[in-house]
């Protein structure tokens, strides 16, 4: 009876080993199949924000392009419209002098036409009844206040110039500060991409 009793004890163990071993086996299996599909959904998840990363450094890398191409094509504006007031300066500034020149020389003219004028009524006045040196008088007078007047317009022409030449000068100083602030702007904005694109690296 003991040894039967043994026997079923043996049997009663063998099955619940088997049973245990058989339980232990699909818990292994169920652990397995939980990690591969842990580590597919990871993968997934991974290539996902990869994607995701690629496509958004993509668009900010097409954003800063254009930015930059802006801020390029409003530079070379910039600079295109600096050399055209110089030009501007240079072009004006060669003409004054000549102004100037005929202006100083406009005094002489005038006291040699009066000089002039005044021989010729004395010689008329001589040679001509006195209503001829007076038609004379009334020329020369004519003479002298068109040369007056061509005096008075030079100054006036002379001023002109010389405003103009200020407000070109303004232009040009604003269009330097305008440049600058340009630079710095884009230099700073390189500065910030270059901090982001350590922080992503990072």
């Amino acid at each position: 009876e003991t040894e039967k009793e043994i026997e079923e004890l043996d049997k009663e163990l063998g099955e619940r080993r088997e049973e245990a071993e058989k339980r232990l086996s699909e818990l292994k299996e169920g652990f397995e199949n939980r990690k591969s599909e842990r580590d597919e959904m990871r993968k997934t998840e991974t290539e996902a924000y990869l994607y995701d990363l690629k496509i958004l450094r993509s668009k900010e890398d097409d954003a800063w392009d254009d930015e930059k191409n802006k801020r390029n094509a409003a530079i070379d504006s910039l600079e295109e419209e600096i050399k055209r007031l110089n030009d501007e300066i240079k072009e004006k500034e060669s003409i004054v002098p000549a102004l100037k020149e005929k202006l100083d020389r406009l005094p002489g003219e005038l006291q040699k036409a009066r000089e002039e004028g005044a021989a010729a009524r004395e010689k008329e006045l001589e040679q001509e009844f006195s209503h001829k040196a007076s038609i004379l008088k009334m020329d020369a007078d004519a003479e002298i206040k068109s040369l007056e007047r061509s005096i008075e317009s030079l100054n006036e022409d002379y001023e002109a110039l010389k405003a103009e030449r200020e407000v070109i000068r303004e232009k040009l100083d604003k269009a330097y500060e305008e440049s600058n602030k340009l630079y710095l702007q884009t230099i700073q904005s390189t500065g910030g991409v270059k901090i982001i694109s350590n922080l992503d690296k990072k």
